[in-house]
């Protein structure tokens, strides 16, 4: 009898804490998904996801976290890390973001090649500035918050924030390492050109310093506060620190496995945060040059870094679409932020419209069209899903990726049922699955790829049964007409 109970009481048990994450997660796809729908544009009935990320940063007060996504600019309280309100543009996404010394105003900048300032604290938008001729990378205030510069790949222009005007233009290559240190009208503008670091001021056009010491290209920069210190980041997987007034190397800081996508100071300039494409963030301390933190949550590369004011919280930003937090002084992590995806690839609806695949990054996500939220993660493709497609005779998706491989999947249950290898790589032709179609049966799965041929499989066993050939280049898509049939009768378009 007693076992019984006690049987019984773990049965119990067990089941609340089922009921209780069936009940958290609902409840977070429930915020998720009605924190996503904020400002769809007209005609819009579902907004699935929040955009992809291309810049993080903290207002200077510490209450804002502001994400520069794909499709605009997400406020977060930075308390609670509820989203507070999307701010849009005109036509594109937005890639780089500032916030002025003083907190009120939010400069932003995409590919639309225009510059937008919001007022932070009733979301409108006070002005634009127009002058660019190619997408914008980079928006930076100066340390008056008087001037506004903005950068794009053939030249930096400077604005004067009061009057909405233009104040000037410095023309140059520059690379997508830029950044520059404004303070007041005295600017340095620092430019990554393959393995060197070029220190100009764009109001004389004259270029003041050339630092050299990397082996690799350069990938990112970044001054401290004070503007005395540049710290580089570059495919050498090495991190150095420079005085920007002799030129002087100081230091050289090493650890991570790949290269360095990001750098940032902390607004003491006492800590330096990196995030690299070996999926870890790292604390350095910047006067010992030594490594404080590893954090190792991402499990794609980590492309963003951004420090709260106060210093003691880092955000960070992977391909695996969370935005973490991190306690800088404890060295732990805080919080995930979810409901980012990577730039999509590729979308499929499913027989009954409810569901809708989307490759993104190396995975598929399947999301409910009729409330928005999502409903799996498929993970396992080793390099981006190109393609996906929905058979139309039962719960099963095809994925294919320019890993090589194609993967068909359970859609109730998110396993995989199977992995098609059979496409061929020759010298200089990766054989790259470009696009993937079932027959309207559901029995037969064809695939393309750069290899130059189609393929056709046995869809339920995975099976190879044919092989086209005949183009001279990559078959890029097509589609599989619905008076064909196998092995008859067979037409392909490209």
């Amino acid at each position: 009898m007693k076992i019984r109970l006690i049987y019984l009481s773990l049965g119990i048990v067990f089941a609340i804490l089922i009921l209780s994450i069936v009940f958290t997660q609902f409840q977070r796809e429930t915020i998720l998904h009605e924190s996503s729908q904020r400002n769809l544009p007209e005609g819009v009935k579902v907004r699935i996801g929040k955009g992809s990320v291309g810049d993080i940063e903290y207002s200077p007060d510490g209450t804002v976290l502001a994400v520069a996504t794909s499709i605009g600019i997400w406020l977060y309280d930075a308390s609670s890390y509820e989203v507070r309100t999307l701010l849009t543009g005109d036509n594109y996404g937005i890639a780089s973001i500032s916030f002025s010394p003083d907190g009120q105003t939010l400069a932003g900048g995409g590919a639309d090649r225009i510059v937008y300032l919001w007022d932070v604290a009733t979301s409108r938008r006070k002005q634009s500035f127009v002058g660019h001729t190619r997408g914008i990378f980079k928006v930076f205030f100066s340390r008056d918050g008087k001037t506004l510069a903005s950068v794009c790949i053939h030249d930096t222009n400077l604005w004067d924030v009061t009057t909405g005007t233009h104040k000037d233009r410095f023309h140059g290559y520059h690379a997508l390492g830029n950044t520059l240190w404004l303070n007041g009208d005295g600017v340095t503008l620092a430019s990554g050109s393959n393995k060197n670091i070029h220190l100009s001021d764009p109001n004389t056009k004259e270029e003041k310093q050339t630092l050299k010491g990397h082996k690799k290209n350069v990938k990112s920069l970044s001054f401290s506060s004070d503007g005395q210190t540049l710290a580089s980041g570059s495919w050498d997987t090495t991190i150095r620190l420079w005085n920007v007034g002799t030129g002087e190397h100081q230091k050289t800081l090493k650890g991570h496995k790949k290269s360095i996508n990001s750098v940032t100071f902390s607004p003491d300039g006492r800590l330096l945060a990196s995030a690299s494409r070996d999926d870890t963030v790292r604390l350095w301390d910047v006067d010992a040059g030594k490594l404080k933190y590893t954090f190792k949550k991402h499990t794609a590369d980590v492309k963003h870094v951004a420090f709260s004011a106060d210093g003691k919280t880092l955000a960070s930003w992977s391909y695996d679409h969370i935005l973490h937090l991190w306690d800088v002084v404890a060295g732990k992590h805080k919080k995930a932020i979810t409901g980012h995806i990577a730039s999509i690839s590729s979308v499929s609806f499913s027989s009954d419209g409810q569901t809708v695949a989307i490759g993104a990054s190396k995975e598929v996500l399947l999301w409910d069209t009729i409330e928005g939220i999502h409903k799996k993660t498929f993970t396992g493709h080793k390099g981006a899903v190109d393609c996906i497609a929905f058979n139309p005779n039962g719960p099963t998706l095809a994925s294919g990726s320019v890993d090589e491989t194609i993967r068909i999947w359970d859609a109730v249950t998110g396993r995989r049922k199977k992995t098609i290898k059979g496409h061929v790589s020759e010298k200089n032709i990766y054989s790259h699955i470009r696009s993937v179609a079932f027959s309207p049966n559901g029995k037969i799965l064809a695939s393309s790829s750069n290899d130059r041929t189609i393929r056709l499989w046995d869809a339920r066993t995975g099976r190879h049964k044919k092989t086209i050939t005949g183009h001279t280049d990559a078959v890029r898509s097509y589609y599989i007409q619905s008076r064909w049939k196998y092995p008859r009768k067979w037409e392909w378009h490209k």
